[in-house]
């Protein structure tokens, strides 16, 4: 074991791998080293700074408790071994701010060699016998003594001596730093030391003596264990623990934390979010918890990727679903990460656009008003869309469709509603010709924001009328895994799914205040609530505080804190905050109410939070009141799925058939193109093409020239779909125009 030196027994040495930006070298330091020698160990090679110090006592675990991010390991191999001290210094250093000292110590290129830092404690007694032959130096420094020299004729001469010692000269200067060092620890703990430097070869010296001022100096060639009677020999004035301070620098490849002063936590409740981190470094171990409810008031976590935000909400949701009366949960995620959460909870997942599950979107689930439930609509597939500065034309067409079909049914095909849409945006926003329709800007900008949700819907299990039913699975839960579906398409599930939700939200009495029903977990929900100002958040807005009385808890998950509109954040009364972009970190800091820390030193934690670790702000409930928190630190739950062995059969299958929902089948269709008996071989002759549209997008083209009253075309269609079949001629031109049903053969007369 590597071992320095200590003047009555060797040091251990310890690599320091992390220290706080701030308290290394404050009192809870010395209070923990107390009356023993240690010393600091600058090692080239490895780039390390390493503690030494005695191996009895648990100092270095008293350290590290007693300075939150202070942390040791072993040190590198060879560091402290065989080192040789060619000089030694007493020395007092230059004006220098504490931990700047030797801060660019590891700055060059040197591979060998060290430079080490001795305290050596002393007693009351010898720090009396000092303090007293300073202040007898100083009463002397007050006297001026002038001498003149008389010619042999008794006159003065113009060539006089005088010594003047002023009090702020530099000796003086120096010698009252140092007594009011001592002063100050005598008045304090008592604790002073005599500093040494030790450097392992005279280009370490010469680094050294750029840093301070050299009050002696002495050649040494002897190993550092063997300096006890050196050290002796040198005359150094003790420093107070202020002024020893300076030289406790932690640089290298240690980590940099930051501490923040908090206040002790406060929490009560089931829900186990995490544990207290003492000054946001030190895990106590200390859990902490939520009441259930509290949940109502609207939580947000964020951090950038890799944070931990995702498995710290799993382990929420876990442990809300371990309750008595566990609430109903509903997550959407853009990922597959809530797969194994799902599995695990007996929850159902549906995996869009890869599982074919029959879902209608459109339905209006039972109970709720179909005015208040296709206005919701409109208004969420408007803020989803793409149709910028023409969202309220689009929702107004919308409005307009659905009005009319929601009179004739509660559960309306998607593609009669699409038509509708697509009828009404023309009515409004276009004429129809000869040749087809021509839009105004307002008709083609939203057309072509229609596109994505067309997609949508032209897929065969969103575009069916009968499907699973949302208040049936919300039993068991349900995770949405959206990982399949394209960027532009994930907004249009968002508010298609948040819509069915909060419709069934609705129905709910108004006496949940005390109870958590229900638990909508959004991931990356800057999809549907990031805009400003648009419809989506502005009716969050109103739901949020709605929720509450009905027992609904909202938990938005994000990249960055400012992703998500901040009227909304205003409202979630419960944010975690973990780490943050640099650009990010000031808006952050300013969200979070510290009574003990300054905002530069909240934004630089923020900064440089560790994975699994955010600054939580939350509600404490006190019978029925709700008392706010200070933030706090917290190391987050952890959370792993259980192994695949363990997980539960997935739930679906079973529900699907019996409820007998099975997904709309494809065919191969025959379609034959017969000519019209009063059409000539001329008309024969010219070429055409059909064109098979689907909820008015073209799917299919066919060249018909050379088969007309021949062989038939094979299309695929979907089960109970209705398909436009279109003649064009060979400029494109519309000949004629069949509105069909899929079928096993279709036969369509052409000219």
């Amino acid at each position: 074991m590597p071992y320095l030196p200590n003047i009555a027994a060797p040091l251990k040495v310890m690599r320091i791998a992390s220290s706080p930006l701030t308290g290394f070298g404050g009192p809870q330091f010395f209070e923990c080293m107390g009356r023993s020698p240690f010393a600091l160990l600058y090692d080239f090679p490895s780039k390390t700074t390493n503690l030494c110090a005695s191996p009895s006592g648990g100092k270095f675990d008293m350290l590290s408790n007693a300075v939150p991010g202070l942390a040791f390991s072993d040190p590198d191999p060879g560091v402290g071994r065989d080192i040789y001290a060619s000089v030694l210094m007493p020395y007092r250093s230059v004006n220098s701010a504490p931990g700047a000292l030797f801060s660019d110590i590891f700055d060059s290129k040197r591979e060998s060699g060290s430079v080490s830092v001795l305290f050596l404690p002393v007693t009351l007694w010898e720090m009396g016998i000092v303090k007293r032959d300073i202040e007898r130096i100083l009463e002397q420094h007050e006297v001026r003594v002038t001498s003149s020299v008389r010619d042999s004729l008794g006159m003065r001469s113009n060539v006089s001596s005088q010594r003047e010692i002023f009090a702020g000269s530099e000796e003086t200067l120096l010698l009252t730093e140092m007594l009011e060092s001592m002063n100050a620890s005598a008045l304090g703990n008592g604790l002073a030391y005599k500093v040494y430097l030790a450097a392992s070869d005279e280009e370490a010296a010469g680094y050294l003596r750029t840093r301070i001022m050299v009050l002696d100096e002495k050649r040494i060639r002897s190993p550092l264990c063997l300096l006890e009677p050196e050290l002796g020999k040198m005359f150094q004035i003790p420093l107070g623990q202020d002024n020893v301070r300076a030289y406790l620098n932690a640089h290298g490849r240690s980590n940099v934390m930051h501490p923040v002063s908090t206040v002790m936590h406060s929490s009560t409740g089931g829900i186990r979010v995490g544990t207290f981190m003492k000054q946001s470094l030190y895990d106590t171990g200390m859990p902490v918890s939520i009441e259930n409810s509290t949940m109502n008031l609207g939580f947000m976590i964020t951090g950038l990727p890799g944070s931990g935000k995702t498995r710290e909400a799993m382990a929420i949701l876990d442990s809300a679903l371990g309750a008595k009366i566990p609430p109903m949960v509903v997550v959407i995620s853009p990922t597959g990460e809530w797969d194994g959460f799902a599995r695990s909870h007996g929850m159902y997942l549906l995996r869009m656009f890869e599982d074919n599950v029959p879902i209608n979107f459109f339905r209006c689930p039972r109970g709720v008003k179909r005015e208040k439930f296709y206005e919701s609509l409109a208004m969420m597939l408007a803020s989803a869309s793409d149709a910028g500065p023409y969202r309220n034309p689009m929702e107004k067409c919308m409005l307009n469709a659905f009005r009319s079909e929601y009179s004739k049914s509660s559960e309306p095909g998607p593609q009669d509603l699409y038509g509708a849409v697509a009828e009404s945006v023309v009515r409004f926003h276009a004429k129809r010709t000869n040749t087809g329709v021509k839009y105004t800007k307002h008709g083609e900008n939203i057309m072509s924001a229609l596109e994505n949700l067309r997609g949508l819907l032209a897929r065969r299990e969103y575009s069916t009328r009968l499907g699973v039913v949302f208040e049936e699975l919300l039993g068991k839960g349900i995770v949405f895994n959206m990982s399949s579906a394209s960027t532009k398409m994930r907004p249009y599930i968002y508010a298609l799914v948040l819509n069915q939700l909060y419709s069934i939200a609705d129905t709910f009495d108004t006496f949940g205040d005390n109870e958590l029903r229900l638990v909508i977990c959004i991931e990356e929900a800057h999809n549907i609530f990031g805009e400003e100002d648009s419809a989506a958040v502005e009716d969050i807005k109103q739901r949020i505080q709605d929720f509450r009385k009905r027992g609904v808890s909202l938990v938005l998950l994000t990249h960055n804190a400012v992703d998500i509109d901040p009227g909304v954040r205003r409202l979630c009364q419960l944010k975690l905050y973990m780490k943050q972009s640099p650009e990010i970190a000031p808006a952050a800091a300013k969200e979070l109410v510290f009574s003990h820390a300054d905002r530069d030193s909240v934004e630089a934690k923020m900064k440089h939070l560790n994975s699994r670790i955010g600054a939580l702000n939350h509600i404490v409930k006190n019978g029925d009141e709700k008392e706010a928190q200070d933030t706090i630190f917290i190391r987050t739950a952890d959370y792993s799925d259980p192994i695949p062995s363990l997980s539960r059969a997935d739930p679906l299958p079973d529900y699907m058939r019996n409820a007998s929902i099975i997904p709309d089948a494809v065919i191969v269709s025959k379609l034959f193109f017969a000519a019209r008996p009063e059409e000539g071989k001329a008309r024969r002759r010219t070429s055409m093409r059909a064109l098979v549209l689907y909820m008015g997008s073209t799917i299919a083209e066919h060249d018909i020239t050379a088969i007309v009253d021949k062989e038939p075309v094979c299309q695929e269609l979907i089960c109970g779909r209705r398909y436009t079949i279109e003649i064009v001629d060979g400029k494109g031109r519309k000949l004629h125009e069949l509105d069909v049903d899929s079928a096993p053969e279709i036969t369509i007369a052409v000219g």
